[in-house]
């Protein structure tokens, strides 16, 4: 009982360890990718934006089903998890821009600070909800 429980506590240490590579991986390819096709391939900025974004998602996607959570693929149908995390990832984005619009436009408090600690709750909360939810081996069984 007692290794199990420990054994369990490794692996969401070891996996929130590759989750925040994995989001370290993505900010870096958000922000060059958008530079790049702006500066470079002349692309507006919005769609520059856009392309790295759609860019990123799916390398997240890759990222989480192949590596961060690879204990559960064998298990789980990949179309299901892209969708749930196509449609939480979205959902976190909205709840993020409100809970920025209440920080800064009317707490007043400084737009970057506001988005730090947006983003660090944010990634933080992802990574739970992802490995309870997303990549669970207990949500993503296929029916038998």
């Amino acid at each position: 009982m007692f290794w199990s429980k420990f054994n369990k506590k490794n692996i969401i240490y070891q996996n929130f360890k590759k989750y925040i590579a994995v989001s370290l991986v993505g900010f870096t390819l958000s922000l060059g990718l958008t530079i790049f096709l702006h500066e470079i391939c002349r692309l507006d900025p919005e769609r520059a934006y856009a392309v790295a974004l759609i860019s990123v998602f799916i390398i997240n996607f890759a990222l989480m089903r192949y590596w961060v959570y690879s204990h559960t693929r064998t298990q789980s149908c990949a179309l299901k998890q892209f969708t749930l995390m196509a449609t939480s990832s979205a959902l976190f984005r909205l709840i993020e821009y409100i809970v920025f619009i209440f920080l800064y436009g009317w707490l007043g408090i400084h737009y970057v600070l506001s988005i730090l600690t947006i983003m660090s709750i944010s990634a933080f909360s992802k990574f739970f909800f992802y490995n309870s939810f997303v990549f669970s081996k207990r949500v993503n069984r296929h029916p038998k």
